[in-house]
């Protein structure tokens, strides 16, 4: 199955709020992870889904990371992790900022398995020590996914 995973393709859009850190108060819930869209890509029809992360910044943050794990589960079987380069990087937020959100698309999926991710989230003060760590899953996209319209061609 995770060879069927092998072409993920990452389409990222980081945004950070350029308020600083240090004025940032504690939040009761500074990470979390969602499932933005599920769905079957028109020209294969093999299932993709985007995730995004959030994450707001906590007495002493410098910097955030974030990184996405894809996990996968065959019917009712164990999620496992697939191992998967694009997915393997560190997103890193800008210095000094008070919110980081990251969101990560993958496509090529195998059609019979549904994925979520798996986020670990980062604090970093500024000497880059980890202040704070925090993993969480998304839900699950499932296998049946709808298959997306084609996109529209463009007019002549």
């Amino acid at each position: 199955m995770r060879n069927r995973a092998s072409l993920i393709a990452s389409v990222a859009a980081a945004t950070a709020l350029l308020a600083p850190a240090a004025a940032a108060a504690e939040l009761p819930a500074p990470a979390s992870v969602s499932v933005v869209r599920c769905d079957r890509q028109a020209a294969s029809g093999l299932p993709a889904g985007e995730y995004q992360g959030r994450m707001g910044a906590v007495t002493g943050t410098y910097r955030m990371s974030m990184r996405f794990d894809l996990q996968e589960r065959v019917g009712a079987g164990p999620w496992t992790t697939v191992h998967s380069s694009p997915l393997k990087a560190w997103r890193r937020s800008h210095a000094g900022v008070r919110s980081f959100t990251y969101r990560q698309r993958v496509e090529n999926l195998h059609p019979e398995a549904a994925y979520r991710v798996l986020v670990h989230f980062r604090w970093f003060d500024r000497a880059g020590r980890a202040i704070r760590v925090r993993d969480r899953n998304s839900g699950a996209c499932p296998a049946t996914a709808p298959i997306l319209p084609a996109e529209p061609a463009p007019p002549a």
